[in-house]
């Protein structure tokens, strides 16, 4: 029974922490879901990616062309938003999640009209990154104002 004391070792230590995602990985797959949620790609809608990601991290041009790239793959790869959500939860401060709440309100608005799909997502992840009601429709009533669509 000694081959058993590997596995009981592996399953009685607390769960092994699965690899987390970065904040920046996470950020960039929920603006990528944001871009695709209306089936259609604009080029505004992939210039305000990059510039999102590069107002969010502090990274050069090459890195976030490829943190771009890599959100495509995790996207398309995702069953879930949970682990996204789960990681900028713990990665991420209130500000922080406010001015990424901003940054999905204004993807969704780079084309000049929010989907209901992409509405119903932003509400989601409002919900499950812990922010108010109230916070939701205040960014969202900022973005929709300085992009002249109220």
């Amino acid at each position: 029974m000694r081959w058993l004391n590997p596995l009981k070792e592996i399953f009685s230590q607390p769960e092994i922490v699965k690899k987390t995602v970065s904040a920046e990985t996470a950020t960039a797959v929920l603006l990528v879901e944001v871009m695709k949620m209306d089936g259609k790609l604009e080029p505004q809608e992939e210039k305000l990616l990059l510039e999102r990601l590069a107002q969010h991290f502090n990274l050069d041009k090459e890195e976030i062309l490829k943190l771009a790239n890599e959100a495509h793959t995790k996207l398309d790869d995702a069953t879930d938003y949970h682990q996204f959500t789960r990681a900028l939860n713990q990665q991420l401060s209130i500000d922080e999640k406010l001015a990424l709440l901003k940054s999905l309100w204004m993807m969704a608005a780079a084309d000049g009209h929010i989907d209901a799909h992409e509405n119903h997502f932003i509400r989601k992840i409002a919900d499950l990154l812990h922010l108010r009601q109230s916070e939701l429709i205040r960014i969202k009533d900022q973005v929709l104002k300085s992009a002249g669509m109220r």
